[in-house]
């Protein structure tokens, strides 16, 4: 596997954030840290002190858990 030019590494990551996933592509969960396909959940925005607003990926199990919890 190459490593992507610092262009091609932004209009990838414009992608993802748009929602556009590269077919295959798979996202480690932020919470449970199974490996599952980008499809199969959904990046989340986020707030971390001291880095600012971010979006982590969270697997459809953790996501479906937060909303059971919420209710």
């Amino acid at each position: 596997m190459r490593r992507l030019t610092e262009p091609e590494a932004h209009r990838a990551r414009a992608a993802i954030i748009e929602g556009d996933f590269p077919e295959g592509m798979h996202a480690r969960c932020a919470r449970c840290r199974s490996v599952k396909p980008a499809t199969d959940g959904e990046f989340v925005s986020v707030t971390v002190p001291g880095t600012g607003p971010m979006k982590m990926f969270k697997c459809s199990d953790c996501r479906d858990v937060r909303r059971d919890s919420a209710a």
